[in-house]
């Protein structure tokens, strides 16, 4: 599954499962409940929308899980304030132009979880699909302005850190592309543009019934 596939790019390089790992978005929980598995320690859910919360209640009991610790807080806001270090932080949140996760999206929202990832520590972006390479460019060349080693690891996922991960290079089709500013949030109208129609037909093969 998509989950199964960040959660394992995410971690994968690391020598111990005795690791903090930060996961943005709960969502139905599929995501969490892979990193249940694979990670020793606490794990801090962060999740703005408290009826996700208990809507997930209803589908899934990862939230009984001793190891969970969620939090309800704006997902940017979350990373600015707060002092804990993550040696992998595993966003799987929703599209860019939807105005609860737009923001996460950002060069700023980048170097916030560059400044609460530990030194040897790894980003994991799921991402949702779209038939425009400029999506994925953008998506690319925001997070290369904070780190410098970035991957498409697969269709849907993107990790970056700032150490070589040792996955095939990403081929950027425009170098003329723009980088995803708070100011400048080019990535929402790309998807909204060019994205969601494409999801929309293709989501049948994508979501996998629960």
């Amino acid at each position: 599954t998509a989950e199964k596939k960040i959660v394992d790019y995410a971690l994968e390089h690391f020598e111990t499962n005795d690791i903090n790992v930060l996961n943005g978005g709960l969502g139905c929980g599929l995501t969490l409940s892979e990193i249940v598995e694979n990670v020793e320690r606490n794990i801090d859910v962060v999740e703005i929308n408290p009826v996700v919360i208990e809507a997930n209640r209803y589908v899934s009991s990862i939230l009984k899980n001793s190891k969970v610790n969620i939090i309800i807080d704006d997902g940017l806001h979350y990373l600015r304030n707060t002092r804990k270090k993550y040696d992998a932080v595993i966003m799987d949140v929703e599209n860019p132009s939807a105005v609860s996760s737009s923001n996460l999206f950002t060069v700023e929202a980048f170097q916030v979880i560059d400044r609460v990832l530990s030194r040897n520590g790894v980003l994991g972006l799921w991402i949702y699909g779209c038939s425009s390479e400029i999506y994925y460019d953008t998506i690319y060349k925001t997070l290369k302005q904070v780190f410098p080693h970035v991957y498409r690891v697969d269709k849907f996922v993107f990790i970056a850190s700032n150490i070589d991960l040792g996955h095939p290079n990403y081929s950027v089709t425009n170098d003329r592309i723009e980088v995803n500013t708070l100011d400048k949030k080019v990535l929402s109208k790309i998807y909204f543009n060019e994205c969601a129609e494409w999801f929309n037909k293709e989501s049948q093969y994508i979501l996998k019934p629960y």
